[in-house]
């Protein structure tokens, strides 16, 4: 037999006898013989938070009732480890000292880069990003906000007492509030304001002018709030030197009593 044929047949012989030990290590089914049921899947055991934290060691002497608080706006644990969300996944601890808040965090699932505000009459925007890299969340919540939206009043009153945003934003530690456009988008007041001419043309007051000669803090807040105020503005507290009457009073500019000059 030459060579070539010779090793084909081994390798033949070799294939067959490799099928055949495949085929004996299967199993053969009987008929009529009753398969075993299939192993079934044990149920996903869940482990109760509570659980969890007592077996962390921060836990093993102190207790987790502390943490567990999170009413009038606070910041809720409970809530947070209802989703299995593991201490160390905010929280930089290191021994015993002060856990720290990694910066940003909230981010992560709350989406927080940017959050305007509506309410007022000139929209403000406020980087959530910028300032928690700048600083922990405990610097801000929940002693000057609280962790709910909208349960802090925002008014412009209370940020030139020194609260709220006012308690950074003083002209020394961070840039004054009193810079509105800062924070404010002006695009709204490039438009001619027109107020009720009471039996009158209505009153055409451009804001964009008077920005262009004065700081808003010339007019707000000692002239005017930081708020609409229609049906406010009388004519005779104009002609006693109040609101536009304090400028326009024939001097500083011409005088409240010349009409047309406001009333188109």
């Amino acid at each position: 037999m030459r060579p070539q044929t010779l090793r084909k047949a081994v390798l033949a012989a070799l294939a067959a006898g490799l099928f055949l030990l495949a085929a004996g290590c299967q199993k053969m089914q009987v008929p009529g013989e009753k398969q075993p049921e299939a192993a079934k899947e044990k149920p996903v055991q869940v482990v109760p938070m509570d659980t969890v934290l007592s077996q962390l060691p921060c836990f093993q002497c102190h207790k987790t009732e502390r943490f567990m608080s999170g009413g009038n706006g606070g910041f809720s644990h409970r809530t947070h480890l209802s989703l299995n969300i593991h201490c160390n996944q905010c929280h930089r601890v290191q021994g015993h000292s002060k856990p720290m808040v990694f910066l940003n965090t909230c981010d992560g699932c709350h989406k927080l880069k940017d959050i305007s505000f509506k309410t007022g009459a000139m929209p403000a925007k406020f980087s959530h990003e910028s300032h928690a890299k700048r600083s922990d969340c405990n610097e801000c919540h929940p002693k000057l906000f609280k962790m709910k939206r909208g349960s802090s009043d925002i008014t412009m009153a209370k940020l030139y007492q020194g609260k709220l945003c006012g308690s950074c934003h003083n002209g020394r530690k961070a840039f004054s509030s009193k810079q509105c456009a800062r924070c404010h988008e002006m695009k709204g007041f490039r438009q001619p304001v027109k107020f009720p001419g009471g039996g009158m043309q209505p009153v055409v007051f451009s804001h964009e002018v008077h920005t262009a000669m004065f700081a808003c803090k010339d007019c707000h807040g000692k002239l005017f709030p930081m708020k609409a105020t229609p049906g406010v503005m009388k004519m005779d507290a104009m002609n006693a030197g109040k609101y536009c009457g304090a400028c326009h009073n024939g001097k500083k500019a011409f005088a409240s009593t010349e009409c047309q000059m406001c009333h188109k």
